[in-house]
């Protein structure tokens, strides 16, 4: 530290500027090394360069290190993963179970009346005054499909035909930039 107490300000900052621009030079052989495949290897210059910068500002030592690129690829794949971690949360996460009573009332309107959609099915519960979502009927109509208790009436599939040439589909997605910025994109398709 003997060093660090006749350098201004200014002169400590022009050495780290100088270590940053020989370091800077040296990622920048490694770079064009990797995409070349082969070993990065000093220049003599930047060897001489770094003893006689660290010999002449010691106390800068501590400040520089190499950095990979899969350092900086493990770094980012950290932090992004940070960004989207939620704190766990002390109440029972989702929906209350849904009793077999409502379920076998939600097959049996199905049953009743074929052309009966999830929609309709959750007005008529409502009537009764029992609160069940519409996606909770759509997965026990799902589930009642799957092991025969009710047929499929074909309607998913007689819409699409007849639809067909006027269908398009669209998807909505989000992008982590490695700026850590939030890209949204919408595409459609015909």
């Amino acid at each position: 530290m003997v060093a660090a107490a006749w350098l201004t300000p200014e002169s400590k900052l022009r050495a780290s500027y100088l270590l940053l621009l020989a370091e800077n030079q040296q990622l920048k052989r490694i770079l064009d090394a990797l995409q070349v495949r082969r070993h990065p290897g000093r220049s003599t210059f930047l060897k001489a360069l770094y003893v006689a910068l660290l010999e002449k500002f010691a106390f800068l030592k501590s400040q520089l290190f190499t950095v990979t690129p899969d350092t900086v690829f493990q770094l980012w794949k950290k932090q992004l993963a940070r960004r989207w971690t939620f704190p766990a949360s002390k109440r029972a996460l989702g929906r209350p179970p849904i009793s077999e009573e409502v379920k076998r009332l939600v097959i049996k309107m199905k049953k009743l009346n074929p052309r009966y959609g999830a929609l309709h099915i959750e007005g008529e519960m409502k009537l009764l005054g029992i609160d069940i979502c519409r996606e909770s009927i759509r997965t026990i109509l799902r589930n009642a499909r799957k092991t025969g208790h009710i047929q499929t009436n074909g309607a998913w599939s007689e819409f699409l035909r007849s639809h067909w040439k006027s269908l398009f589909a669209c998807d909505f997605l989000t992008v982590d930039t490695l700026a850590f910025k939030l890209c949204m994109c919408f595409s459609f398709s015909n």
